[in-house]
C-alpha cells in the first residue's frame, strides 16, 4: 500500500515559509573574494605612480565592491570585485610600460593622481572642455567628444574636434595625452569599462591616423565610474589628460 503524506495547511506553509526564506536570503560571494580584489590592489601599489590613472579605476572599484559587499547587495561586491581585479592586471601592465619607472632610480619625477570623481559631478563640469594648455601654437582646449548611446564610432563633429586636438599636438611633440573613455550607468560594470576603452582607443586610432606617434597617446577606462552629470548623454565621452613626456 502506498504511503501517503497528510494533507496539512500547516504543513504547507511550512514549506513555503522555508522555501521564501532559502530563496530570499542573499547568497554571500566566493570566501576571500574581496581579499583578493583587495590583493590585487596591492600587487599593483607601483601603477599609482607610474599609471595613476589606471590604478585610480581599480581602487574605485575595490571601494565600490567593499561598500556593495557591506550594504549585502552581494551580487554587485562579485562584480564590482571582479572588475575591479581585472583592472588592477591593467594597471600593472600599464606600469611596468612606462619607460620612467621601468629605468627605476629616484631621479623619477612624480606623476599627479588623477582628479576625484567629485570634480566631475557639478552640470557646471559636465566635462565639456579641459583648461587650456599653453603651447605652441597658442593656448589649446582640450575640448571633450561625445558617443552615441552604446557606441564607439566618431561623430561628424568628434572628428573635428580631433582634428583640432591634432594639429595641437603636432606641434608640441613633448607631450603626451591620456584618453579616458567613460559611460553612462547602463550596462554591468565590465561591460561598461569594455565600452569605455573601446571609445578611449577609437579615439588613440583616429589621432594616430591624423599622423601623431602612437607611443605619445595612452588609453584608460573608467567605464561608467567618474560621471560628469546627472544626463546621460554628457557620461558618454572621452577626455584628454596633457602630460609632458
Amino acid at each position: 500500500m502506498a504511503f501517503r503524506t497528510p494533507h496539512s495547511p500547516f504543513a504547507a506553509l511550512g514549506l513555503a515559509a522555508l522555501a521564501l526564506l532559502l530563496t530570499g536570503c542573499p547568497k554571500p560571494p566566493p570566501e576571500g573574494l574581496l581579499t583578493d580584489a583587495h590583493g590585487a590592489l596591492t600587487l599593483a601599489a607601483n601603477a599609482e605612480r607610474c599609471a595613476p590613472a589606471e590604478y585610480r579605476a581599480a581602487a574605485l572599484l575595490v571601494e565600490k565592491a567593499q561598500a556593495a559587499y557591506d550594504a549585502k547587495d552581494y551580487k554587485a561586491a562579485e562584480r564590482f570585485a571582479n572588475a575591479a581585479r581585472a583592472q588592477a592586471d591593467k594597471a600593472r601592465e600599464a606600469a611596468s610600460q612606462n619607460p620612467a619607472c621601468r629605468e627605476g632610480g629616484e631621479e623619477l619625477a612624480p606623476v599627479e593622481p588623477e582628479p576625484p570623481t567629485e570634480e566631475y559631478g557639478t552640470e557646471e563640469e559636465m566635462g565639456a572642455e579641459e583648461p587650456a594648455t599653453e603651447g605652441q601654437g597658442g593656448p589649446h582646449t582640450w575640448t571633450t567628444v561625445y558617443f552615441e548611446f552604446d557606441s564607439f564610432e566618431i561623430s561628424t563633429s568628434a572628428a573635428q574636434i580631433l582634428s583640432d586636438h591634432a594639429a595641437w599636438l603636432k606641434l608640441n611633440p613633448a607631450v603626451s595625452l591620456v584618453v579616458t573613455g567613460h559611460c553612462d550607468e547602463a550596462g554591468s560594470t565590465e561591460y561598461n569599462l569594455a565600452l569605455g576603452e573601446r571609445r578611449a582607443r577609437v579615439v588613440v586610432n583616429y589621432l594616430a591616423s591624423l599622423g601623431l606617434d602612437r607611443n605619445s597617446l595612452r588609453v584608460v577606462s573608467y567605464g561608467e565610474e567618474m560621471p560628469a552629470s546627472d544626463k546621460d548623454n554628457l557620461n558618454r565621452r572621452a577626455e584628454f589628460k596633457v602630460k609632458g613626456r
